[in-house]
């Protein structure tokens, strides 16, 4: 049977993240995201909302399972879920992929689907696979390990922030 534990792990699967970066993003450490997860922690009413303003999720889907894990069921709510995620507003995601707010508005409420260069363009933009994007298939992340693993051997600031970003995570966790 399903219950919070494992909506929450379904969540952050779907993302492709770590537990301690799903976590960060809602202000409590991997260690709690672990907890929650195994169904040690219920998460209370705060943090459930917390997770459902951030990635863009139902919190009637967190707290009963009903309806759907947002962003499963159509462009439009992966668009929206994605578009959150990555901290955009709909007219700051339609600059960058040169379009209008409207538009993007329009692909949201299901009144029009992306295609050709436009879902190609919100693809790169979300950081998110097209394939995912259009379908709902695959993973949500499209991320190139090599590609990061190449930034951050050549800039050294990148280097600095991480070490810095690490640290913080690590004192977090130890208070």
């Amino acid at each position: 049977m399903e219950n919070v534990a494992t909506r929450v792990l379904k969540l952050r699967q779907q993302l492709g993240i770590s537990q301690r970066a799903f976590g960060q993003c809602i202000e409590r450490s991997g260690g709690y995201i672990s907890k929650v997860e195994k169904g040690i922690v219920v998460p209370p009413d705060e943090v459930i909302s917390r997770i459902s303003e951030t990635y863009g999720v139902p919190e009637k889907w967190f707290r009963s399972g009903e309806g759907s894990l947002e962003g499963t069921d159509s462009v439009g709510e992966r668009v929206k879920q994605a578009r959150k995620f990555q901290g955009f507003t709909q007219e700051e995601l339609a600059e960058a992929v040169s379009c209008s707010r409207n538009s993007i508005g329009l692909i949201e409420r299901e009144q029009v689907r992306p295609g050709g260069e436009l879902s190609r363009r919100l693809a790169e933009k979300l950081n998110v696979s097209e394939a995912w994007l259009m379908t709902g298939q695959g993973r949500m992340d499209r991320a190139n390990l090599g590609e990061v693993y190449g930034m951050i051997r050549q800039d050294p600031e990148i280097r600095r922030q991480i070490k810095e970003f690490i640290s913080r995570l690590e004192r977090e966790e130890k208070s």
